[in-house]
């Protein structure tokens, strides 16, 4: 019998071989909840030289919603209310998320990120 392992990296492999990227995506990076004190910021970015693709991110309150590209503010949004946002955003340590909690009280997210590019 197969184990799930094996088989999501066959899948994941087959998907590659037919992608431009020549990558596989590897298992999922931890994460666990993060906090943001009122008025601070946190950047989803992962370590250099590595590439990472988010596929959910949890926001429970107000926040800024930004996509950095070098020193650029690529796109920018807010949010209101706490949700989940099914994503696939493709991050590098220079192109890479931005939230800021715009509420007055802490603000709790979580993200999962996968190394690597789809």
């Amino acid at each position: 019998m197969i184990s799930y392992d094996s088989l999501y990296r066959a899948v994941l492999q087959s998907l590659n071989e037919s992608s431009l990227s020549g990558e596989i995506l590897d298992l999922k990076v931890p994460s666990s909840a993060i906090s943001i004190n009122a008025g601070a910021s946190y950047d989803i970015k992962p370590p250099e030289g590595k590439r990472w693709t988010i596929l959910n991110l949890y926001l429970n309150g107000q926040c800024d919603f930004k996509i950095i590209g070098s020193t650029t503010e690529v796109f920018k949004t807010n949010y209101a209310t706490a949700d989940i946002f099914p994503t696939m955003l493709f991050l590098t340590e220079n192109h890479f998320v931005r939230i800021t909690n715009t509420g007055s009280t802490a603000l709790t997210i979580s993200y999962e990120a996968h190394e690597g590019f789809l």
